[in-house]
């Protein structure tokens, strides 16, 4: 968050001011967030355990269907994605203003500009691989639970990046500027011996202008192996959930290599290079 803030006072006589300042405060920010997306539907469904063996009461309804506990799925299609992002923000505000005592009058004006830009860039890039079978629990001691498992039962590795294939890229920015210029100006003036004890008029005048603008989802299909990029792929986070939820360091892609190579993802996708 950088930020700077000057000030500048000039007092010719005791009766006459004059000033500038001036601000500027930033803002910066680069974070990630890590996908898995685990999705019993794009399997070959061929076991399903309903809780408590029957139907169940469903609460927003009341009607009474069967509700899973466990389901096991053959060929599992699946999804792990990086979404990175970088903001910026900038903010400029200037002021230049003068106060003089005439006497029975004080008269002041200022005018002021400020400035702003505030813009952030996304990358989203899914990856996906197939698991020969996973035991999905949705209850386990209070926690959904995915076990990823090998045709023949084993355990399946989720955490070796090389089964990953490019599978999608989102490549979204926005932009959003403003910008305002203001002037007022103001005369007050103290009667002596009067019912009345000052009057006061003032003008202010004020301009502004904005302009945003920003992508949609601006997704685009991939579909390449990952095998290439030995430096695709990296290991997300472990200990998710205490380890319960069963897929701790899965693969997904490496943030580094998607900014360094986003103009690669954008020709993988059939897009021409830059933002």
């Amino acid at each position: 968050r950088p930020a700077l803030h000057a000030w500048l006072q000039w007092r010719p006589t005791p009766d006459l001011e004059f000033y500038v300042d001036g601000i500027f405060t930033g803002y910066r920010q680069d974070f990630d967030v890590n996908f898995f997306v685990g999705l019993p539907k794009a399997g070959n469904v061929t076991a399903v355990q309903t809780q408590g063996g029957g139907n169940a009461t469903i609460p927003s309804s009341g009607l009474s269907a069967p509700v899973a506990d466990t389901i096991t799925t053959r060929d599992n299609f699946t999804i792990t994605s990086k979404q990175t992002f970088h903001q910026v923000t900038d903010g400029y505000q200037f002021a230049g203003g003068m106060r003089w005592d005439v006497g029975p009058a004080l008269v002041t004006t200022e005018l002021t500009y400020n400035d702003s830009t505030v813009e952030s860039t996304s990358y989203i890039v899914d990856a996906n691989f197939i698991v020969p079978r996973i035991d999905y629990s949705f209850n386990r001691d209070g926690t959904p639970n995915i076990t990823p498992l090998t045709a023949t039962g084993a355990p399946f590795d989720i955490t070796d990046t090389t089964i990953l294939d490019i599978f999608a890229l989102f490549d979204q920015r926005s932009l959003a500027v403003s910008e305002q210029i203001a002037w007022r100006g103001d005369v007050r003036y103290d009667f002596e011996n009067s019912w009345l004890s000052n009057f006061q008029i003032g003008l202010r005048f004020a301009h502004r202008t904005g302009v945003s603008d920003g992508t949609g989802e601006n997704r685009s299909q991939i579909g390449v192996s990952g095998d290439p990029y030995p430096d695709f792929g990296t290991q997300g986070p472990t200990d998710i959930l205490g380890g319960r939820l069963g897929v701790d360091g899965f693969a997904l892609p490496d943030t580094d290599f998607i900014r360094n190579n986003i103009d690669l993802l954008r020709a993988l996708a059939g897009r021409p290079p830059g933002p």
